[in-house]
């Protein structure tokens, strides 16, 4: 997991990765309970984020976002660490509590651009939350 990155770090996983941009500033954003997110930003004012976590919660993010990768609501994943204890992904501008505008229009949106693209989990004997599965009610009644 990477704390506390440097820029010259952060500039050495973009060369490795063939991004062609040069961060010029990290800003330190409040994460989960163990992992850590930054904002990464170049001095042409683009931005991406780092995040950095347990694998486990890392794979399921990037999972989601991959799998959804086409909806133009959410960020794009430029590299994930091969032990999954990091990732960067492009930055959207934007806000999650307030002055989102008006819950129709943002609701109708969700709904059709990333509700309605639903992908079916290829995993039929498990159900929940992904890092919490729970078997197939049936199988445990039979039993």
């Amino acid at each position: 997991m990477l704390i506390n990155p440097t820029i010259n770090e952060i500039n050495d996983l973009f060369k490795m990765h063939h991004i062609n941009e040069e961060i010029s500033k990290i800003q330190s954003l409040s994460g989960t309970t163990a992992g850590r997110v930054y904002r990464l930003s170049t001095s042409l004012n683009k931005h991406y984020i780092l995040k950095s976590d347990e694998p486990e919660q890392i794979h399921i993010a990037q999972q989601f976002l991959d799998t959804y990768k086409n909806s133009s609501l959410l960020p794009e994943v430029l590299l994930t660490d091969p032990d999954n204890t990091y990732f960067i992904y492009t930055y959207m501008e934007g806000t999650t509590h307030f002055n989102r505008g008006q819950k129709r229009d943002w609701l109708t949106r969700l709904v059709k651009e990333l509700f309605n693209t639903y992908v079916r989990s290829s995993d039929t004997k498990s159900w929940g939350r992904t890092e919490f599965p729970t078997e197939d009610l049936e199988r445990i009644q039979s039993d």
